[in-house]
């Protein structure tokens, strides 16, 4: 469930307390449900939901719209990494699941109640789902309401744009159906940045790639720029070498560069390292 960042406040004592606006009230039922969510995840240990209970060490009522949360340890990325996924379970439904359940998660929950944009109307499995706008969230959806249908062929979902059959498209494309919607006068195609980045992560463990300079010398030769161009048909922003993309301008460091492009230079790391090749070019690993 969203709530605006405002309207957390947290304390010394790894404390966690949130305030629900009168308008967000879950449907059908108050706040109690806050807390046999957090309770309810602690007793249950869902896999999916595991960062909540590893997060969280107690959830209080302390008062008709505000909860507070007492986490394991400090965690500051608590709100983004951990409360987003602690979606709200109704307490006058979820504390009557059955009990000859292996686990709850194995109740169908075909009516299911939630707190946020959408409403369930109805869902055929694997025929589509139907969601309609919930008018008391306190950010009302634009749309009156949506079908969801699942298409498994990003062709096909393209196609359906073409004919008419659907309206949107919610998923990445590639640049070259990217480019095919875009000579289309009826549609349009969105572009934003992503949080997200492509990454090679090597074995710090094992040699080479524990050697420090092999590392370095491994940027030089990365082109990111051309991996950019070959990979993704230049729809990206090259990395700067940091762990957090640039497009993130609130955490990225932009006084971090990635290393020149020079295979001059990474044979220079590697020379100063200790390496050295052999009649055949191939490189050696210094002497122990």
């Amino acid at each position: 469930m969203r709530l605006p960042p405002e309207r957390a406040t947290a304390d010394p004592d790894l404390a966690f307390g949130r305030h629900l606006e009168p308008d967000q009230q879950v449907r059908e039922r108050r706040f109690a449900a806050a807390a046999l969510t957090f309770d309810f995840i602690a007793k249950h240990r869902f896999p999916a939901l595991s960062r909540v209970d590893e997060a969280v060490e107690s959830a209080e009522i302390t008062g008709d719209l505000t909860v507070r949360l007492k986490l394991r340890t400090p965690y500051a990325p608590f709100i983004a990494n951990v409360l987003g996924y602690a979606f709200l379970a109704p307490k006058h439904i979820w504390e009557n699941v059955p009990s000859n359940l292996a686990t709850p998660a194995d109740w169908p929950n075909d009516k299911p109640v939630g707190s946020g944009p959408w409403k369930l109307v109805e869902w055929k499995k694997a025929e589509y789902l139907q969601l309609a706008a919930n008018a008391d969230f306190f950010m009302k959806p634009k749309l009156e309401g949506m079908v969801v249908l699942p298409v498994p062929q990003m062709e096909s979902m393209v196609g359906m744009l073409e004919r008419g059959d659907s309206d949107m498209l919610a998923w990445n494309l590639d640049m070259t159906l990217g480019a095919r919607i875009s000579r289309n006068p009826d549609l349009d195609v969105v572009r934003t940045p992503t949080h997200g980045q492509h990454e090679i992560r090597v074995n710090l463990a094992m040699a080479p790639t524990n050697n420090k300079a092999f590392r370095r010398a491994l940027q030089h030769v990365t082109d990111r720029k051309k991996l950019l161009e070959i990979i993704f048909s230049g729809a990206g922003v090259v990395s700067n070498g940091a762990p957090i993309t640039p497009a993130l301008e609130s955490w990225a460091n932009p006084a971090i560069s990635a290393p020149e492009v020079s295979v001059d230079k990474a044979r220079a790391v590697l020379r100063d390292a200790g390496f050295s090749w052999n009649a055949d070019g191939r490189l050696l690993m210094p002497a122990a």
